[in-house]
């Protein structure tokens, strides 16, 4: 990813892991509600142990839109001409500015959220890739459902 949006962008792009409670007081910053930094602790979880790989790419963009889904160089360039998106002294150091601040930012506690919210807690929580259920429903073939397509298992 990092090699598109620096062919995109036109430089050098790197990636640097933050660390989770550093990206919540950022996101948080940002605006991005609760409920959203809440289920992300998952979702990157998820994510580092290649569970969006499994059975990908497959068709569920097409079969829920009728169209191809794009790939990801359309949707960096896209983003990349916003305005929010352009490069310029002041941008760098409003840009500077918000990374300087973040480590003295309140935080956010997700497992706190969920215990105000009262959000349920399955007795024996795993990822995708720990639930039997879960890898065998994602064949290598493309298909998302044993047996169906997405729109049959959705119906």
């Amino acid at each position: 990813m990092t090699a598109v949006i620096g062919h995109v962008v036109g430089h050098k792009v790197r990636y640097v892991r933050s660390p989770l409670r550093i990206f919540y007081k950022a996101a948080k910053a940002q605006g991005l509600e609760p409920i959203l930094l809440s289920g992300l602790r998952h979702y990157f979880q998820d994510h580092d142990r290649g569970a969006f790989a499994v059975d990908a790419p497959n068709d569920t963009i097409r079969e829920l839109t009728g169209k191809d889904a794009e790939d990801f160089e359309t949707i960096a360039r896209r983003h990349a001409v916003l305005p929010a998106s352009r490069q310029s002294f002041g941008a760098q150091l409003a840009a500077l500015a918000r990374f300087l601040a973040v480590p003295m930012l309140p935080g956010f506690n997700p497992a706190i959220y969920d215990r105000a919210q009262e959000q349920p807690v399955p007795p024996t929580p795993h990822l995708a890739l720990d639930d039997a259920d879960w890898t065998a429903s994602h064949r290598a073939d493309g298909s998302v459902m044993v047996g169906s397509t997405l729109k049959e298992a959705l119906a």
